[in-house]
């Protein structure tokens, strides 16, 4: 599968993956987070996994190691959440990717107001984008209007359906990109 293909949530789960390995690399250099040092924090992953795991506000991608290390000693009496780490990591790499992903949806339907149900159909790992320009909050809701779908097939008559609430809605009247983000 290529990474222009590639669905969201598969996405999120490569990079989840990825991003548990660097949690557990910066754990066992630095002694279960006991002996953090800017030479545990070199690489931009590193300073997520940190500065997430301690709910920090700081820019990971324009920070330099030994301030992300001034920050771990400064926070100290919060404690490490590891989920939070690893998810930080799982978010950016998501943001980047709709931000992809809305680009070439906003230039193959016209700013978001023409939606062609042969795009849709060849182009499945764009629905979650579609579903929330269709305003459709849930699975379920969007299976009741336009039938079993998902990121990796959508049917002719499933892309039909959609892209008649899409055409019909014309979500770019009324939504910004940033919104959609």
């Amino acid at each position: 599968m290529t990474q222009e293909l590639e669905t969201l949530y598969a996405l999120a789960d490569r990079v989840m993956r990825r991003y548990i390995k660097v949690y557990l690399e910066v754990a066992r250099a630095t002694k279960g987070l006991t002996n953090v040092a800017p030479m545990h924090l070199s690489s931009f992953e590193q300073k997520v996994i940190l500065l997430g795991g301690i709910g920090s506000p700081l820019d990971p991608a324009s920070v330099s190691s030994d301030r992300v290390a001034e920050e771990w000693l400064r926070m100290q009496a919060v404690p490490f959440e590891v989920e939070r780490a690893v998810t930080k990591g799982v978010y950016v790499e998501l943001r980047r990717r709709v931000e992809s992903l809305v680009e070439v949806l906003a230039q193959a339907t016209a700013g978001f107001m023409e939606f062609d149900p042969a795009f849709i159909s060849s182009y499945p790992h764009f629905l979650p984008v579609l579903q929330r320009l269709a305003d459709i909050s849930s699975k379920a809701e969007l299976k009741r209007q336009i039938g079993s779908v998902s990121d990796n097939a959508i049917s002719a008559t499933a892309a039909e359906r959609l892209a008649e609430i899409l055409n019909r809605r014309q979500p770019g009247r009324a939504i910004t990109r940033a919104q959609l983000l």
